[in-house]
């Protein structure tokens, strides 16, 4: 992204996995082969969501048995799509919407400018 590389991300049990090319996803489908022998864990291909980004973006077939949406992929709280402006509304406005909301409501109460400073901190960051 940028000039920054991400492979990988994680929270929990939800993983994000930034690859290059199909020989990469065997790649890795193959590490996680592995990791299943030794841990009894292994990736719910049904749950996993793919999307084929930027020069990839037009192509159609659906390989790995992996869902494919046609939009967007939500990922550790991240939207990831080819549209800039759908990216743009789904991480930015809707956030700022419910961020004003909450601000909103603390906006009958009578805090001193302190008080606005701790909730904007709190609530706002």
């Amino acid at each position: 992204m940028g000039k920054e590389e991400i492979k990988l991300t994680q929270y929990a049990d939800d993983t994000t996995v930034f690859v290059k090319n199909t020989s990469s996803v065997e790649v890795l489908l193959r590490l996680l082969e592995k990791f299943k022998k030794c841990s009894g864990l292994e990736i719910n291909t049904h749950k996993s969501e793919a999307l084929w980004l930027s020069s990839w973006k037009e192509r159609l077939d659906k390989p790995f048995g992996f869902k494919w949406p046609t939009v967007s992929v939500y990922a550790l709280g991240i939207h990831f799509s080819n549209d800039a402006n759908l990216v743009h509304k789904l991480n930015f406005h809707g956030k700022l919407e419910k961020l004003e909301k909450i601000l909103n409501s603390w906006r009958r109460r009578k805090l001193t400018l302190y008080g606005k400073i701790n909730i904007i901190k709190t609530l706002g960051l």
